[in-house]
């Protein structure tokens, strides 16, 4: 069986928010989409964090981009990006009560992800971080551990611009420790480049699945599913290599939300701390 893959947005489904069916409470969208209300770029912004906090976030950025475009609103930091091959999609949102102190005029700056995380490695696991952007010089002012940098900010409109990450309706919407996925994507990993993923709503269970060459894999998560919204006949296959950046930015205990359809893309969905948001959307490979 031959394979290709699809985009995120090459779904049969609505694929902007406007299109799709949410389902959701209005105000809940509303406030979501706050967070990236702003076009502009910032022109002020000062916050204290801590240090693993922000790393855990760059984690799971850089698995999908190099650059990304951040908004700083009232809300808190908004960021969404898809990577070069608009196979897999993140989005990010960090409330303003995850950081020790946050005062930001709203706007947009353009961060390298790379110079950022390397500046960030500096600080211990316990130090806080202060943030400070200085809009005459479009500097991010960097304070941790004694030490201080200065990192050009990149202009956003260089950056891709943000992603209309699709809210699908989906078959199958479940939530497990994040080591179910980890067993499933390990097990395939040692036989081939896809893994399939079913929804069995006989066995109340997701089958994680795999064929490689000459040897087939099948892992039956069912006891270990935490909680069960939907779970109908459905089954797509993704590949494992974006399972894999998927998978960076999960903490090792974290509870994980999954969706899918039937040949419709992947969502994952996980919490940093205690209240950054993460969505990981991952486009399924076409079976011919």
């Amino acid at each position: 069986m031959s394979t290709t893959e699809r985009t995120c947005n090459d779904s049969d489904e609505p694929t902007t928010p406007e299109q799709a069916d949410t389902g959701g409470d209005p105000d809940v969208t509303d406030t979501k989409q706050a967070y990236f209300d702003t076009e502009s770029d910032a022109h002020g912004f000062e916050a204290t964090i801590e240090a693993s906090l922000l790393q855990n976030v760059l984690t799971a950025l850089q698995a999908f981009v190099d650059e990304a475009r951040v908004h700083l609103s009232e809300e808190g930091i908004g960021i969404k990006a898809v990577d070069p091959a608009n196979v897999g999609m993140i989005e990010i949102r960090m409330p303003k009560l995850v950081f020790e102190q946050y005062q930001t005029l709203g706007g947009r700056i353009g961060l390298d992800l790379d110079r950022f995380a390397n500046v960030l490695g500096m600080a211990n696991k316990g130090d806080l971080v202060s943030l400070a952007l200085d809009a005459e010089t479009r500097k991010l002012k960097v304070e941790a551990n004694g030490l201080e940098f200065e990192l050009a900010c990149i202009d956003p409109e260089t950056i891709r611009g943000d992603p209309e990450i699709p809210d699908l309706e989906m078959d199958v919407d479940v939530t497990f420790a994040k080591n179910e996925l980890s067993q499933g994507y390990k097990a395939a990993n040692l036989i081939a480049d896809n893994i399939e993923v079913t929804g069995s709503p006989e066995d109340d269970a997701v089958v994680f699945a795999a064929e490689g060459d000459s040897d087939d894999m099948e892992y039956t998560v069912d006891d270990n599913l935490d909680a069960i919204d939907d779970l109908s006949e459905s089954s797509a296959l993704y590949s494992l290599d974006y399972v894999k950046d998927a998978r960076k930015g999960m903490g090792r205990s974290c509870q994980t939300g999954m969706r899918f359809g039937q040949d419709h893309p992947i969502e994952f969905t996980y919490q940093l701390g205690d209240a950054i948001d993460v969505r990981t959307m991952i486009a399924p490979r076409i079976r011919h």
